[in-house]
Parts: C-alpha cells; structure tokens; sequence
C-alpha cells in the first residue's frame, strides 16, 4: 500500500503570504467518502469539504470536524523541510466508522479553514465496531519537496 499526500494550491500561496503558522495555529484532520476525489482543486477549505459531503458521516466515534493534531512541528534537519505531529487514532464504537479512503488536513485557526492537503491511503479502509483506525505519522504528516 502506498500512502501518498499533497498540498492545495490554496494553502500554498497563503503560506507564502504568511497566512499559516503550522506551529501555533490548530491543524485537523477529517476521513474521507470512498466516493472523493482529490485530483480537484474543489476542496481548498473545509467548507468546501462539507458543501460537498466529502467528509464521513459522525458517529460510531467518529466527530464530525475531525480530530485535532498534536505535537505539530516543523521540522528542517532532512533535505526536505517536513511537518510532523503524533499520531492520530479513531475507536469505533457502537457500529462502524464509514469506511473512508484517505483524510484531508485544514487549519482550523485560519479564516476561511483552508484544507493544507490530501493523505491518499491507497485503499479503503473499514473500522468495524471495537476496532481501531490509527494515521501513522512516523514519517512526517507533509513533506516539501526541493528540487
């Protein structure tokens, strides 16, 4: 399985602006339908997420905004400069998550929630009640690459 990510046009050009500390502003992160389509550029915040009904439906442990993440930092010491968090995890409880096939990550500090980017699982993934659905982010959460 290969797990792919990348950033909206949106959050980059306001990075550059100055828009976004990732350090001190609260970044979450949403599941994705089965049924989204990353390869838009229609989803540059989280509102444009939830116009469409792009996230999954709430319950089962699963709120409907997302998760925040934890331990963000910015981390310079590679050859790319690369955002890291702790992992994040979702129980299902009383039935299954819906199954979801990559999250969506946005700056919840930000005025407009713009969306920084897209995590691709590379399959779908069902959480049947009891069972845990955990992001590993070991690797880092975003990585910019510097050619």
């Amino acid at each position: 399985m290969a797990v792919t990510g990348t950033h909206t046009k949106t959050f980059l050009a306001e990075l550059y602006e100055g828009e976004h500390d990732v350090t001190t502003h609260t970044l979450k992160i949403v599941l994705m339908k089965t049924t989204f389509d990353e390869t838009t550029d229609d989803y540059e915040t989280y509102s444009d997420i939830t116009t469409g009904t792009h996230e999954i439906a709430a319950g089962n442990g699963y709120t409907s905004g997302g998760e925040t993440l934890t331990t963000v930092a910015v981390d310079v010491s590679g050859t790319n400069p690369l955002i890291t968090c702790d992992n994040i995890s979702w129980t299902a409880s009383g039935g299954a998550i819906e199954t979801c096939k990559g999250a969506c990550v946005y700056n919840d500090s930000h005025a407009t929630k713009t969306v920084l980017g897209y995590i691709d699982f590379g399959a779908n993934y069902s959480t049947g009640d009891g069972t845990m659905l955990t992001i590993n982010f070991s690797n880092g959460l975003m990585e910019a690459e510097i050619t």
